[in-house]
């Protein structure tokens, strides 16, 4: 599990990322009613690893989750999903550059205004640098905090 936050009495939740059998990871959203958790469905994009680190609810139905997943071209984007009270859905944002962008943290004060935090590279990743992620071959880190 990656962040947790129970901030709306009615629904309370987690957030995380899995690692399904195809190897690429996943959001996951998990709801406690009291009694037990349950699973919301909430959508990735792409085909590589999706991951929300943060979420902020303002109520029960106002929700914004955080995180990044892995574009077409193996770079890490930043991702933002929104929930209504009903369904989880992907927000566009911007990214800044053309190097690996992602947001660690979220803090909503109304359903209309938010402030997400994160990390962008100024120039590629080194695959040697302990700050930069697990520098495997073929592939971008991800998004380390503290790291530019």
């Amino acid at each position: 599990m990656t962040s947790t936050v129970c901030s709306a009495p009615a629904r309370p939740a987690a957030w995380a990322s899995v690692l399904p059998d195809g190897k690429v990871e996943q959001t996951l959203v998990e709801s406690w009613n009291g009694t037990s958790w349950s699973s919301t469905t909430s959508p990735d994009t792409g085909t590589g690893n999706n991951v929300l680190n943060a979420v902020s609810c303002t109520s029960s139905t106002s929700c914004v989750a955080v995180g990044f997943y892995y574009n077409g071209s193996s770079v890490a984007q930043t991702l933002v999903e929104s929930w209504n009270g009903t369904a989880w859905s992907i927000i566009t944002t911007p990214n800044k550059g053309t190097y690996p962008d992602g947001l660690f943290g979220v803090s909503c004060t109304s359903p209309t205004e938010c402030t997400a935090v994160g990390v962008y590279y100024t120039r590629p990743p080194s695959r040697h640098s302990s700050r930069a992620g697990t520098g495997r071959p073929g592939r971008s880190s991800p998004p380390q905090r503290g790291t530019l």
